[in-house]
């Protein structure tokens, strides 16, 4: 597969999974800030979330707070919700 320089693959926090951010708009033209090709979520918004994320993660370890890690297939019951 050929993919053009301004391609990334970058996992989009939006939709969760990996997708292409170009910089392309819906009429072709280039040069429009980096977003994702599915959602239209921004690149800044994805480094924003990441740096988010990286700040909770520092502030757990120095408050000495384990952060339990839950597998992905794993579901949380919700008393409230109706199934």
């Amino acid at each position: 597969m050929y993919m053009q320089s301004d391609h990334k693959i970058i996992y989009c926090y939006n939709c969760k999974t990996h997708t292409i951010y170009h910089h392309r708009d819906t009429h072709g033209n280039s040069y429009v800030e980096s977003h994702c090709s599915e959602c239209g979520w921004f690149e800044w918004q994805n480094r924003a979330v990441e740096r988010e994320k990286q700040k909770w993660i520092a502030y757990n370890i120095e408050q000495s707070i384990e952060i339990p890690i839950l597998k992905s297939n794993i579901r949380l019951k919700d008393s409230k919700a109706k199934f």
